[in-house]
């Protein structure tokens, strides 16, 4: 997904075999291709995503709610930028 923007579709729950699975959908590049990425995972990998974004969104600067402003960039010129950055 590194290089260009991806979009989050959405997310269920779901069965293999015996085993519950979270299915997450991800449209990995809208601008080229509307085709979805369809990826399961169990309960444990589950809580590591959620782990690993919680504290992405926690302790990066450029991620945590409100830091763009102490920047002096207002949200629409951060996007711009990287929209320049990823396209």
């Amino acid at each position: 997904m590194a290089g260009f923007r991806s979009e989050f579709l959405g997310a269920s729950a779901g069965k293999i075999g015996e085993t519950s699975v979270g299915i997450l959908t991800f449209r990995l590049n809208p601008k080229d291709n509307f085709a979805s990425l369809t990826v399961m995972f169990d309960r444990p990998a589950l809580e590591r995503i959620i782990e690993d974004l919680t504290l992405l969104l926690e302790r990066s600067p450029m991620m945590s709610k409100g830091k763009h402003q102490d920047s002096g960039l207002k949200l629409a010129e951060i996007e711009s930028i990287h929209l320049k950055l990823t396209d």
